[in-house]
């Protein structure tokens, strides 16, 4: 009787683990299910477990790979890259984080992370497709470039009015040294030399996201033949109207 019931107890206490797990077990399967997404789960033996449809074309496994291991599928860079970072996370328990690019000139981000599949340690590798980032970053050198030699003092911040490029012009009206003012809030007075008024009217209009502009004498020393400036804030929006940042 004393064994049935310690059975009866331990068959309970299975039962709410398995409660508890298969909600985490159904939102693993959905996201292995969205093809948007490239997950690839392997075995400390780095051998294809499970992946969502969005890897195929990133990585070109299939589903009779499965059990395969990484490293003996195919032989592109982007998968031999995968093999050796895999093998280094077994090594160490410690997430990696890598990007390259891969043949036909695509930027992909790699994450390679430990994880436990049930009672096994496992690897959960997430790749993902920065190229259309990439190309931005690239296009924003080239715009930096022109408007450096163009000598204007222009600044570019994101939606929330933080300066991500600042022209060599802009620094030396700011009394910045290269780089100094990245990450720096747009609508600061240490940066534009502005009465409080004039810094509370911009900094207003970077939180409304809405143009603003004035005209008024530099107080800093100024350029030869001119003490005046005219200062102009507009946002910049995308195809739906919303704000992706500021000029």
């Amino acid at each position: 009787l004393a064994v049935n019931q310690e059975m009866e107890v331990l068959n309970a206490d299975l039962k709410r683990k398995m409660a508890q797990l298969s909600p985490c077990r159904t939102d693993l399967e959905q996201v292995l299910a969205d093809r948007s997404a490239a997950l690839l789960c392997l075995d400390t033996e780095l051998r294809v477990q499970r992946f969502s449809p969005g890897l195929e074309p990133l990585l070109r496994i299939r589903q009779e790979n499965l059990g395969a291991q990484i490293g003996t599928i195919t032989s592109t860079a982007l998968e031999a890259k995968l093999a050796s970072e895999s093998r280094h996370v077994v090594r160490t328990r410690e997430p990696r984080e890598t990007l390259l690019r891969t043949h036909d000139g695509r930027w992909i981000e790699m994450r390679v992370a430990p994880a436990r599949d049930s009672a096994e340690e496992s690897l959960l590798v997430t790749l993902t497709d920065i190229s259309a980032k990439r190309l931005e970053f690239d296009h924003m050198g080239v715009v930096g470039s022109a408007l450096d030699q163009s000598r204007r003092a222009v600044a570019i911040a994101g939606s929330r009015g933080d300066i991500e490029y600042a022209s060599r012009a802009f620094e030396k009206r700011a009394g910045k040294a290269p780089g100094r003012l990245i990450g720096t809030p747009l609508a600061t007075s240490n940066i534009t030399g502005y009465s409080k008024s004039e810094t509370a009217s911009l900094r207003k209009a970077v939180s409304a996201q809405a143009g603003w502009s004035c005209e008024r004498r530099n107080p800093r020393p100024a350029p030869a033949g001119t003490g005046w400036e005219s200062v102009q804030l507009t946002p910049v929006r995308n195809a739906e109207g919303v704000c992706v940042g500021m000029v």
